[in-house]
């Protein structure tokens, strides 16, 4: 009985260990979750950019930034800024991505569906390393009706109301020619049969 007693304890030593290890959040579930109480508690806040300042930002200086679109891939592909990349939020502390936020040469901008995301994104690449990041003051949504469904203007606009109107309905035509840019550019060339003509008979 004793011997039996003795085998079914050691036997349930591995079951033990891996309940445990499934119970026990990672260390990035760890932090995320830091992030969130964090950030829901507004102790700390990520340095902001809003819509109009990326677009002039996307126009006139897209190299000098990495914008990040932390949403999942289909979003993503649906819409997303100009020059932007996808790395979705529960993938950004990967090692794979590590480099790449890391960074100093171009300062990173983080987006996503909510406000929240974009702070979450910024925080955790600050935590790991890179506190020069920014995060859209909105959300992609709100960049999209801002940019791309302009409400036209009525009538006696004022002088500012024309204004912004005018730089939105332009940076969009400039973003959507840049994103047309970008996108052919990272497209490989493709390499055409060529046809030798001539020769010994």
């Amino acid at each position: 009985g004793k011997r039996m007693t003795k085998m079914a304890l050691y036997a349930s030593i591995p079951v033990l260990v891996i309940l445990i290890v499934a119970v026990t959040p990672s260390r990035d579930e760890f932090v995320m979750k830091r992030l969130e109480a964090r950030v829901a508690a507004g102790e700390c806040q990520p340095r902001l950019i809003d819509a109009d300042k990326l677009a002039f930002e996307v126009v006139n200086n897209y190299y000098e930034y990495n914008i990040i679109d932390v949403r999942p891939a289909a979003d993503y592909d649906s819409f997303h800024i100009a020059t932007a990349i996808n790395i979705p939020l529960e993938k950004l502390a990967d090692p794979e991505y590590r480099n790449f936020i890391n960074q100093r040469i171009k300062t990173n901008v983080f987006y996503g569906a909510s406000v929240e995301d974009g702070h979450k994104a910024c925080l955790l690449a600050r935590f790991h390393g890179n506190a020069n990041g920014l995060a859209l003051s909105g959300t992609a949504a709100e960049f999209k009706e801002q940019f791309y469904n302009l409400e036209p203007l009525g009538d006696n606009p004022t002088r500012k109301e024309l204004t912004v109107f005018t730089f939105r309905e332009q940076a969009a035509r400039k973003m959507t020619e840049i994103e047309a840019s970008v996108s052919s550019l990272s497209k490989p060339i493709e390499k055409k049969p060529r046809i030798i003509q001539g020769g010994c008979s």
